[in-house]
């Protein structure tokens, strides 16, 4: 909010507030709304709050103080609700969600996303924080803004979200929904600390352990890339233990207490994280090496939406036998996206990997290109990606060369758990109804349950989709590739595609070429739909006749 008109603002509810009388909901502490009056709105676009009554956002004021006005430690305050002028003091063509809670990171965009999540627009976000004091009843005795509070005793987030309005009815389990995100944000970074440590841990026991390759790269690369981790690399929201069937060897069962951040409790943690790591197996062929990088059967709670990223440590006893699964699961935070994968270690080794198995010097023209590649790889494909599939997708697109041409590279996950799927194709053909069409395309061969997608624009000719297909637990999708990617290849062809090859089969070539380069942009969306590009062909032979003789060409 621009300083004067912030000012203004600020100035004129103040006024309101003072000549607001006590309502039948209670009466208020009119010093302490003052306070929260003075930071509450401060930051707030005057664009945004000019949309309210004056006299609303007063109301709201004194109803978030109300629910602020009593918290026990460790207690986060939920209200979702349809302001009424008559019950709340105020009132809104929004549902508005309030929080009240300790501060802690995260909180307000795991809120957002959840409520995205939902398919709920948000309106207005309002999320000053105070230094707070209460007695030992929670009462609230004094609060001040957090930049000035430091003789406080704690700091609380003191939140409002308003949303396009929901139904009476659905607003229990909206309330219950932000409950749950509050939770889960305050487990996660209360645990931290812990998951960090127990990281630190596991990483000293792949040093000292005897197991029979301790001394070999690969352990220290693991070491190397726990500790590149820790380094402010993962945003830790779980971890748990699980421990191998004694009769088969090859179960895991959940370590019940093994369970930190969001996978902290009892039988409900238990049965989530069984969910999450679901299929995950130390004896499959996609988990050869001690650490595995994978993805979590579930989107986070925590930050932002996305597929949990899920660090998976084999444990040894002293005879170097596996007894166990140690998993980190969180997020990779910005910074592991935007370093060079170089730098990274295990990607490091792929990459050196891919150059070794190609015979390519990384100064040559290909070796650059393929350099290219790899670093634009989509990153948490690199992280899961075994070298032998990294290899036979870098050399495809590598054969690409700038060619307008369109490829499909379809990489299953080890554990038959979803599918990474990249298609690359010239940038002009990209819309997103052809996306669409080729997402409905993987979907219904692959079996899919959910989809994600990404698209890179790039200096390159050609655009990519990078989509990732969840499937059914225990599916195993039977698809040919080639037929496949001649799917994705016809959904991929424009009108003006099939105007150029018309073209090019019905006149000589540099007519063809003329012709194409004057009319492919030529004619509007509602003729594409209705003609096939053939007929394009003729009308467009018959305005080059009228354009020649300058008279009218009349074709019933």
């Amino acid at each position: 909010m621009s300083k004067h008109k912030g000012d203004r603002l600020i100035t004129k509810l103040g006024k309101l507030l003072a000549a607001s009388p006590p309502d039948g909901a209670g009466r208020f502490d009119a010093a302490q709304v003052e306070q929260l009056l003075d930071a509450y709105y401060r930051h707030i676009s005057p664009a945004d709050l000019e949309e309210h009554d004056p006299q609303d956002l007063v109301g709201a004021l004194i109803a978030h103080w109300r629910l602020m006005r009593e918290r026990r430690p460790g207690e986060a305050k939920v209200r979702v609700y349809n302001p009424d002028q008559e019950e709340h003091g105020w009132r809104s063509r929004d549902t508005i969600v309030e929080v009240v809670a300790q501060d802690m990171p995260f909180l307000v965009d795991s809120i957002s996303a959840a409520l995205n999540q939902r398919g709920l627009a948000i309106k207005l976000t309002i999320h000053p924080v105070f230094g707070v004091s209460r007695d030992s009843n929670g009462r609230l005795k004094a609060l001040q803004e957090a930049k000035l509070a430091a003789e406080l005793c704690a700091f609380e987030a003191v939140i409002q979200l308003h949303v396009e309005r929901q139904p009476h009815e659905a607003l229990p389990e909206l309330q219950q929904l932000v409950i749950g995100v509050v939770g889960d944000v305050s487990m996660a970074t209360s645990d931290w600390l812990k998951m960090k440590l127990l990281a630190e841990k596991i990483e000293q026991e792949l040093g000292t352990r005897g197991t029979p390759d301790d001394s070999c790269p690969d352990t220290a690369e693991a070491r190397a890339f726990l500790n590149w981790m820790i380094n402010d690399h993962f945003l830790f929201i779980a971890s748990c233990q699980f421990e191998l069937d004694g009769v088969d060897g090859a179960a895991l069962h959940f370590v019940e207490g093994s369970g930190l951040g969001v996978l902290r409790g009892g039988s409900e943690a238990r049965e989530r994280a069984e969910s999450w790591v679901s299929g995950v197996g130390v004896d499959l062929p996609g988990f050869s090496f001690d650490l595995l990088i994978t993805k979590a059967n579930a989107r986070s709670s925590v930050h932002r939406p996305a597929y949990l990223d899920c660090v998976a440590i084999k444990q040894r006893d002293e005879q170097g036998k596996v007894v166990g699964l140690h998993c980190l699961i969180g997020l990779f935070a910005s910074g592991a996206y935007s370093m060079p994968p170089r730098q990274i270690p295990l990607l490091r080794r792929k990459i050196e990997a891919v150059f070794e198995r190609a015979q390519l010097s990384p100064n040559s023209h290909s070796g650059r290109v393929v350099a290219n590649i790899l670093d634009n790889f989509p990153r948490d494909t690199l992280f899961q990606i075994s070298v032998d599939d990294l290899l036979s997708t870098t050399l495809g697109v590598l054969g690409l060369q700038e060619r307008q041409r369109t490829r499909l590279f379809v990489i299953p996950d080890p554990f038959r758990r979803f599918f990474t799927c990249l298609v690359y194709l010239p940038r002009e053909r990209y819309s997103r109804e052809v996306r669409i069409a080729i997402q409905a395309i993987l979907v219904e061969v692959l079996g899919g349950t959910d989809v994600v997608f990404e698209t890179q624009f790039s200096e390159s000719i050609l655009a990519r989709i990078h989509f990732v297909v969840r499937i059914p637990a225990g599916s195993e999708p039977v698809y040919d590739l080639a037929e496949l990617e001649d799917r994705v290849v016809e959904a991929s062809i424009t009108w003006q595609d099939g105007l150029r090859a018309a073209l090019f089969s019905q006149v000589d070539e540099a007519m063809a070429a003329r012709y194409l380069h004057e009319y492919a942009a030529a004619f509007p969306g509602g003729y594409r739909e209705d003609y096939h590009p053939r007929i394009a062909v003729s009308d467009i032979e018959r305005i080059e006749r009228a354009r020649k003789h300058r008279r009218l060409v009349v074709h019933l």
